[in-house]
């Protein structure tokens, strides 16, 4: 027989709060004083049947879950998804060079992440935070994630972990959006102006061209000059687009075929009105990821321009660019979502209804490559079934060569080239239907750039 006697016993990193115990692991052990002056036996029950004294204890997670979440795949060689032990490893481990599953970013552990945009080798995001407002990652040889140094002053021309931009706005300004082409950024502020950083050689920046820029160098962070109130931004690889709140669309940069629209295929080195088609009419979107672009307005109809090379607009010219807003006679109904990639054009029409026309991966299967008029995708291809009836596309993207359709149940469905694994299906190729992407939440925010992408989400409820 063992005589013993059981005192409260606790783990040493546990703390109290309001008199109740807070634990990083195990759990806490009591009796009372009657209990404690009992021989404990072998398959002798330990308590009496009376419990009633007994105290009860809550416990506490010593880290609550956080609701929001950042996730990220695709290629990984220039730092672009911000986790630096990829290329950074620890002990033996290899570097990662291309992540080919949606990857918990530790950044979003941290940060309350606003917005994220993907660009050419590079990310941008906005947060929370009234004193960093802005961080970005990547590839950095033209300041378009902003000037940071390494010891003795030299530029740092990759960062591989988000570091922090600063930008002239006073503190009380928040960044609501960010957007990024090959080689500049666009931030959009709580104020209604508009920050450029990075690339100007084409005027897409909105200030002067300087011959031979050093943009390694410079630490020029530009606010556009507008009278109007901007609401929303597009980089495009080259060229930018901004809407203002009267929903008219403004422009600049590279125009070799067409996408400033307005009405030359010159490099338009500020910000200028374009009118066309759209003019007197309320644009309420703007979709580019290269240099072909589709405008919605606010009756849903669709306006475009720019590259057309692919067919984009075969329906309405047989010319190759488009230099003014032409409106496009689409019968698909009224349409609510648009976006534009490298080859490939997407609409979203208020049945919840994706078609998509152009050239490349449509998402109808391998033998559909081409098509210069809307074809729609099977809406059982984004999550409609039996079970689901209510089920809808809510929202659309499009990467440089791969798209993606957001449900109303917040799951994310891709389709296109697997360039660097930026699809996040594993370590399949190509996909030529929409598959569902395993992301660990309700996805929210969508960006997908040349080879990587990324989505805000958050947890499962």
């Amino acid at each position: 027989m063992l005589k013993t006697s059981l005192k409260a016993f606790q783990l040493s990193s546990s703390i109290f709060i309001n008199n109740v115990p807070r634990f990083s692991t195990s759990c806490i052990l009591t009796s009372t004083k009657k209990q404690n002056e009992k021989h404990l036996k072998r398959g002798t029950r330990f308590f009496d049947k009376d419990e009633s004294d007994i105290p009860i204890f809550q416990y506490i997670e010593d880290k609550p879950e956080k609701k929001q979440r950042l996730y990220m795949w695709g290629n990984t060689e220039f730092g672009q998804l911000g986790q630096q032990g990829f290329l950074e490893p620890k002990g033996r481990k290899n570097i990662i060079s291309q992540m080919h599953k949606p990857f918990r970013i530790s950044f979003g552990e941290y940060e309350e992440i606003r917005e994220v945009s993907c660009g050419y080798g590079f990310t941008v995001f906005s947060t929370q935070d009234s004193k960093h407002r802005v961080y970005g990652t990547g590839f950095n040889q033209d300041g378009q994630i902003g000037f940071h140094t390494r010891k003795g002053g030299k530029p740092l021309e990759i960062i591989i972990q988000p570091a922090n931009i600063e930008i002239p706005f006073p503190k009380e300004v928040k960044i609501l959006k960010v957007s990024c082409g090959r080689a500049h950024t666009l931030l959009l502020g709580s104020n209604g102006r508009v920050l450029t950083l990075g690339n100007n050689a084409y005027g897409q920046a909105g200030r002067k061209i300087v011959e031979n820029e050093d943009y390694k160098r410079n630490n020029i962070i530009n606010e556009i000059e507008l009278e109007e109130n901007i609401v929303d931004i597009v980089a495009g690889q080259d060229h930018s687009l901004l809407i203002s709140d009267k929903g008219q669309v403004f422009s600049c940069g590279w125009g070799a075929d067409g996408q400033t629209g307005l009405g030359h295929y010159n490099n338009q080195e500020t910000f200028a009105l374009v009118e066309g088609d759209i003019k007197n009419e309320k644009i309420v979107k703007v979709a580019c990821r290269a240099d072909n672009v589709l405008a919605l307005n606010d009756k849903g109809e669709l306006f475009g321009w720019g590259n057309s090379e692919y067919g984009q607009f075969r329906e309405i010219t047989e010319e190759q660019q488009i230099n003014l807003p032409t409106h496009l006679p689409f019968d698909i109904g009224r349409i609510k979502d648009v976006a534009s990639g490298g080859t490939v054009c997407l609409a979203l029409n208020e049945d919840g209804h994706v078609y998509v026309w152009g050239y490349g991966i449509l998402g109808k299967g391998p033998n559909l490559r081409t098509a210069f008029k809307p074809e729609m995708i099977p809406a059982t291809l984004f999550g409609t079934n039996t079970f689901s009836p209510e089920v809808r596309v809510v929202g659309l993207f499009a990467g440089m060569d791969h798209q993606a359709a957001l449900n109303s149940a917040g799951d994310l469905y891709i389709w296109g080239k697997n360039r660097n694994k930026c699809l996040g299906l594993g370590d399949q190729g190509d996909q030529n239907f929409p598959m569902k992407v395993c992301v660990g939440g309700k996805v929210e925010k969508v960006s997908l750039g040349v080879d990587h992408s990324a989505v805000i989400a958050t947890a499962w409820t």
